[in-house]
C-alpha cells in the first residue's frame, strides 16, 4: 500500500466535501474546486476524514493512490488557506511594475516581461492579487486558490 495514500486527509472546520462517483468537490472559505478521479481510485468520508483506495494492486493503480491522496489534500489546502508566492527582486538594472492588471517585470533580458495573471474565478474577472513594492527590494506578492497557478507565475 502507497504510504501517502493511505494517510486519510482531515477535513478542517467549515469545509464541504461532495463526492459522486469519480467526482470529487471541496467547497471552503475561500472558494469550490472539484476535481475528476480516474475510475481505479476510489474516495469515501469515514469520520470527518477523506479515504483514498485504489481498487486492484497494478502498477499504475498503485502510482495513482498517492498522486490522487496528494491532489485531494491539495484542494482541501487550496479552499481552506489558500496558497502564497512571494518573490524578491534584487539588484541594478532589475524591477517590477504593476500597471493596471498587467504585471511589468525587467529582469535582464532584452525586452520586459508582461505578465498576466490568471483568473481564480472563471465566471468572474477576479484575478490573483499581485503587489509589487515601489522601493527595492521589490516584493512581489501572489496568492492563489489553486497549487497549480504558483508554477505558472514562477
Amino acid at each position: 500500500m502507497s504510504r501517502i495514500g493511505k494517510n486519510p486527509i482531515p477535513i478542517p472546520e467549515g469545509v464541504k466535501v461532495d463526492i459522486q462517483g469519480d467526482r470529487v468537490s471541496i467547497e471552503g472559505p475561500k472558494g469550490r474546486l472539484t476535481r475528476k478521479l480516474r475510475r481505479e481510485i476510489k474516495v469515501s468520508l469515514k469520520d470527518k476524514e477523506i479515504v483514498v483506495e485504489r481498487t486492484s494492486d497494478r502498477r499504475f493503480d498503485r502510482s495513482l493512490h498517492g498522486l490522487s491522496r496528494t491532489l485531494i489534500a491539495n484542494m482541501v489546502q487550496g479552499v481552506t488557506q489558500g496558497y502564497k508566492r512571494i518573490l524578491e527582486i534584487k539588484g541594478i538594472g532589475y524591477k517590477a511594475e504593476a500597471k493596471g492588471k498587467i504585471l511589468n517585470l525587467n529582469l535582464g533580458f532584452s525586452l520586459p516581461i508582461l505578465f498576466i495573471p490568471p483568473p481564480i474565478r472563471p465566471d468572474a474577472m477576479v484575478f490573483a492579487g499581485i503587489l509589487a513594492a515601489a522601493k527595492p527590494p521589490m516584493l512581489i506578492k501572489a496568492d492563489f486558490l489553486r497549487n497549480s497557478l504558483l508554477f505558472i507565475f514562477i
